[in-house]
């Protein structure tokens, strides 16, 4: 005879509220898969259309301000406005392209 350990015999059949949570972790699973395949497509995406400029560069219309860096960012780099001959890191572009699309107040139709 062989030892099963702990196996229950007949095998236990899970309650409903049991299935309930397995299918709820599965799926959680397979969206957070599918949701960072498609932020993912989209940064790529972003990335394409904006190209990288790791020295800021004026503005095609104006040749001047608003001088631009990165993935197109305009805004301040660490405090200081983008500027002539100012430089960043790769690193430092990838974390401006995530800030700037970071929602920063109420969505469309929400009231602040």
């Amino acid at each position: 005879m062989s030892d099963l350990g702990n196996v229950e015999f007949p095998p236990r059949i899970p309650e409903q509220h049991e299935l309930w949570a397995m299918l709820f972790v599965v799926v959680g699973r397979w969206h957070d898969a599918i949701m960072r395949h498609y932020v993912n497509a989209g940064l790529d995406l972003i990335e394409s259309f904006e190209g990288l400029r790791l020295t800021a560069y004026p503005d095609p219309g104006s040749g001047g301000e608003p001088y631009t860096i990165g993935y197109g960012h305009t805004g301040s780099v660490n405090g200081q406005p983008v500027a002539p001959g100012m430089t960043i890191t790769l690193d430092t572009a990838d974390d401006l392209l995530q800030a700037d699309l970071t929602p920063r107040g109420p969505t469309p139709g929400e009231k602040p």
